[in-house]
């Protein structure tokens, strides 16, 4: 069954909107958003398909959105790299004084480091690979910080909870409406209501019908027929009628 979910933007939280669609009856997801497109085929989920994206995990869940897109897998974080250069001078700078270096070719070397880094200031991939070949520092490769695409990111974690909480809203409203209506069911399951009815009390009768019709369609539905009969007994028996919702 195709299923859709919009997802409105949160400027308080700064979380972006999404619409998403799935088939649960094939395991399909795609989802149009602000942190991109995506789109995937869970074909044996081993459950009930809403059930089990509500048990992905951020990684998992991101490793198949950006299936086929090995690109995305591995992105070059500039952001991250400059500040792991910065931490790895004012490190250098800390391991200098302790080793009782003079003043003066500290800073001859910090200016000199400083000057670098400003020249590749928008530290992109290859003004990385430019600056590697000037600085002084041991084993600068190791500076450069990589992470699987930040918006794909941003989905699974920004996006993914709400639409989560959303499934989880409407399978337990499912679950509950399948148990009342398995309580009905037994309840009237022979002709024998009124001995039915006889051994329960009119308070019990009258939360079966708020719960099992009021709460879920806010009107008498053709297979909840025999609910009339509950109605018009407490009715005819004088022993009061029926709270609406208002009443409590």
């Amino acid at each position: 069954m195709l299923k859709r979910y919009d997802l409105r933007s949160n400027r308080e939280t700064h979380e972006g909107w999404a619409i998403i669609v799935i088939d649960t009856s094939n395991g399909y997801f795609s989802t149009v958003s602000d942190y991109g497109n995506y789109s995937y085929i869970w074909s044996s989920p081993g459950c009930e398909f809403r059930k089990f994206l509500c048990g992905l995990g951020v990684d998992y869940l991101r490793s198949k959105l950006l299936h086929g897109h090995a690109d995305k897998l591995r992105v070059f974080n500039e952001d991250e790299t400059e500040a792991a250069i910065k931490q790895a001078i004012k490190e250098r700078l800390e391991s200098m004084a302790e080793a009782r270096r003079s003043p003066i070719k500290m800073a001859e070397w910090n200016e000199r480091e400083q000057a670098v880094l400003e020249k590749y200031s928008s530290m992109s991939e290859s003004n990385f690979d430019a600056w590697q070949s000037e600085t002084t520092l041991d084993e600068p490769w190791e500076f450069a910080v990589w992470e699987p695409d930040p918006q794909c990111t941003a989905f699974c974690e920004k996006v993914w909870p709400r639409f989560k909480k959303l499934l989880e809203e409407e399978l337990e409203k499912e679950e509950k409406a399948k148990a009342e209506s398995e309580v009905i069911k037994y309840l009237f399951a022979s002709a024998d209501v009124d001995e039915k009815l006889r051994l329960m009390s009119d308070t019990e009768i009258a939360n079966i019908v708020l719960n099992h019709v009021w709460s879920q369609t806010n009107m008498f539905s053709p297979e909840d027929s025999l609910l009339q009969t509950v109605i018009e007994r407490l009715t005819r028996t004088g022993n009061g009628a029926l709270p609406s919702p208002k009443d409590g």
